[in-house]
């Protein structure tokens, strides 16, 4: 286990201070209302649950998707499966990509800097005409092995500095403020003066977290432990104990929804009776049951509302994978993979003339008018406006929160204020 104090942490940030100016930025939108966006083509064309048939009929566009797929200790094939899903129903129900049909191509980054090179080499080879993913812990390296290529790198969720700030890449989603500033957020609003965070020891998680997540506590006025572990390991009490006895008003859980069970079991087991909060990824199919008293009384700090199944766009999710992928998991990082394809066809509906690299990079560099996100809870992105402007890939400012129940679902989302967390210095 390590932990870092607010103190250890600030020094963290000092050295990292322009990765903390980027976050800071980012977060620093979060007050801004979204703008009115273009209507869903789902509620357009709406006729029953999956709309009316309208078959893409164009010449196909090759479109890269990169998962990190399966390691030893993460399954995350349930993206890759919701993202060839979603594919099947664009193709087949929204027209495709301006008229033209999908044609997927998947690479599975094994969880390794080597396998995302690998998987930039394959996209550079196959020419498609940009690369997705909804989250991998492999961005930085993905986007360092498309440099050079002229294929941009869309990424629905990504706190890689790089995919961030460097040319060629654009970032829909504001994943930095519900992973990191939102939990000390609800921190605060609940009267907690120590909490801890409980992050999945890779580094594309846990360094931005020890990075900036102590200064945003601080300013919060609650002092934090970072506690990172490693990923696969099933028992994490030892390391929650350890934490339990600096006596903690609030654990904060970040992973994906294997290393989020075994930290949830393991704070419930323990008799922690304070706030609690996870990132939707968190939540897997069916996972509830194996957590004593399930994700009862626990919040999620989210950017989409893919865990209230109760809203008409969960509901065009749930029948689009009963569709085209029966059988397989709707939690836990599969709708990061639906909606990072929706989007993606949603904003290049409007693009005109030949559909490529160089058209993609255009459309998203200059993007006319706000997009609303599929199971997004009303919110908006909108590339090329760049509303910050030291962090220009940044599409979308909005953080949500919500509160879960005993089976994972979602409801009462709300937009929560961070902006004065994000002071530094």
């Amino acid at each position: 286990m390590a932990s870092v104090s607010h103190h250890s942490g600030k020094r963290a940030a000092s050295a990292c201070f322009a990765a903390a100016l980027v976050v800071a930025a980012v977060v620093a939108t979060l007050v801004a209302p979204a703008a009115t966006a273009t209507t869903s083509r789902s509620t357009s064309r709406a006729a029953g649950v999956l709309g009316s048939v309208q078959k893409a009929t164009g010449t196909s566009v090759k479109v890269g998707f990169v998962s990190d797929g399966k390691s030893d200790t993460i399954d995350n094939t349930p993206e890759i499966k919701a993202a060839q899903a979603a594919t099947q129903y664009v193709n087949q129900y929204q027209g495709g990509v301006a008229g033209h049909p999908i044609d997927l191509d998947v690479c599975e980054t094994h969880q390794t800097p080597a396998g995302a090179t690998d998987c930039a080499t394959q996209m550079v080879n196959d020419k498609v005409v940009a690369v997705l993913y909804g989250v991998t812990g492999q961005g930085g390296s993905l986007y360092k092995g498309l440099q050079g290529s002229n294929i941009p790198l869309v990424a629905l969720g990504s706190i890689d500095q790089d995919t961030l700030t460097g040319p060629g890449a654009f970032a829909l989603a504001n994943l930095l403020s519900s992973v990191i500033a939102a939990p000390a957020g609800v921190a605060r609003s609940k009267g907690v003066k120590h909490a801890a965070v409980v992050v999945i020891d890779v580094p594309a998680a846990s360094g931005p977290v020890k990075a900036i997540g102590p200064t945003f506590y601080k300013n919060a006025g609650v002092d934090v432990d970072v506690v990172t572990i490693p990923p696969g390991t099933a028992d994490m009490t030892p390391q929650i104990q350890a934490e339990l006895a600096k006596n903690p008003g609030q654990f904060a859980v970040i992973g994906d929804s294997t290393f989020c069970t075994s930290a949830l079991k393991a704070i419930k087991t323990v008799g922690f009776k304070g706030s609690i909060v996870i990132n939707p990824e968190c939540i897997g199919e069916n996972t509830g049951a194996s957590i004593p008293g399930g994700y009862s009384g626990v919040a999620v700090t989210t950017w989409n509302t893919s865990s209230d199944h109760s809203t008409k766009d969960y509901k065009v999710y749930s029948a689009v994978l009963d569709k085209y992928a029966k059988g397989s998991s709707k939690g836990g990082t599969a709708p990061g993979g639906y909606m990072a394809i929706r989007s993606f066809a949603d904003a290049m509906d409007k693009a005109t003339g030949a559909i490529d690299a160089g058209s993609v990079m255009s459309t998203f560099s200059a993007m006319a008018s706000p997009v609303a996100f599929p199971m997004g809870g009303g919110t908006t992105f909108q590339c090329g406006t760049k509303p910050v402007a030291i962090a220009p890939n940044i599409c979308a400012s909005a953080v949500l929160q919500g509160k879960l129940d005993k089976q994972g679902a979602g409801s009462n989302f709300k937009v929560l204020e961070t902006a004065d967390l994000t002071k530094i210095g």
